[in-house]
């Protein structure tokens, strides 16, 4: 059985350069981005490109009329639910961690905060983001092989 997936730094399995926007970026440009991605969270960085706050997909969809795109049903308050600017519903209880940090201590950290995402940071600077889905990927990749049945 290999080395435990548990003590491996998130710098191994994090996500590296992640998707970043500014705090008056209109959520409709957030929401674009995250389906183009394929990603469910962005950074969010203030004018002088430091990290302030984290957007999830559930935030944006949270602040977005579900009719404000089909323009048959929309009236003029649902439209204007896309031209939400991300500081509105970004979340801003900011937990970052180093790259050093082991999954297991990543994974604490996001159950009991009720997190889904931590981005990691360096010297001051954003490296890369550690999701739940890139901790389960790391375990899962890590065990060994199910016996057959």
């Amino acid at each position: 059985m290999g080395p435990d997936p548990g003590q491996r730094p998130v710098g191994e399995i994090m996500v590296r350069e992640p998707a970043t926007v500014g705090m008056d970026v209109h959520l409709w440009r957030v929401r674009d981005l995250m389906r183009k991605g394929g990603f469910q969270h962005v950074l969010v960085e203030d004018e002088d490109g430091k990290l302030v706050g984290v957007v999830s997909d559930r935030d944006v969809l949270a602040a977005l009329s579900p009719v404000a795109d089909n323009p048959r049903v929309a009236r003029s308050t649902d439209i204007a639910t896309l031209e939400k600017r991300v500081h509105q519903v970004m979340g801003r209880n900011l937990l970052a961690i180093a790259p050093e940090v082991t999954v297991a201590e990543a994974g604490r950290l996001l159950l009991d905060r009720g997190f889904h995402s931590l981005p990691v940071v360096d010297g001051g600077h954003c490296v890369g983001i550690v999701t739940t889905t890139d901790l389960l990927r790391a375990f899962v990749e890590d065990a060994p092989a199910a016996a057959a049945a």
